[in-house]
């Protein structure tokens, strides 16, 4: 079972997310609304995967100490399709994976599977 935390101001979709995670290998450990939460999250929890909005105020800076720290966790960055700075971020922090945050929650899972982080939902 993939251990996956999520980062995103908006409950609501760190939620739906977790429901839709549900499907496959996943298990939602934490859930955060800040990058100062992420942080934390990822040191208490050890998640296997962070899905993280990089909207969120210093996610730049929290996913440079995730790197310092040779933090295991996988980071899959969620931010706006036009956002080319905050992609360019997300790459050079090597980040496993870049998606738009306007697809839907599913649509994410649907991405991670392909991507090889979690099986396909509703797979068995």
């Amino acid at each position: 079972m993939v251990r996956v935390a999520a980062a995103h101001d908006q409950d609501f979709v760190a939620h739906a997310l977790q429901a839709a995670l549900a499907d496959g290998n996943a298990e939602v450990v934490g859930i955060a609304s800040s990058s100062e939460g992420a942080l934390e999250l990822v040191e208490e929890l050890q998640p296997d995967l962070l899905v993280f909005d990089l909207e969120l105020e210093g996610s730049s800076e929290a996913m440079d100490l995730l790197r310092e720290r040779d933090s295991e966790v996988q980071i899959v960055a969620l931010a706006p399709g036009n956002a080319v700075e905050a992609r360019r971020t997300a790459n050079e922090a090597g980040v496993a994976a870049y998606v738009r945050k306007d697809a839907g929650v599913r649509e994410v899972a649907e991405a991670l599977s392909v991507l090889g982080l979690l099986s396909k939902p509703g797979a068995a």
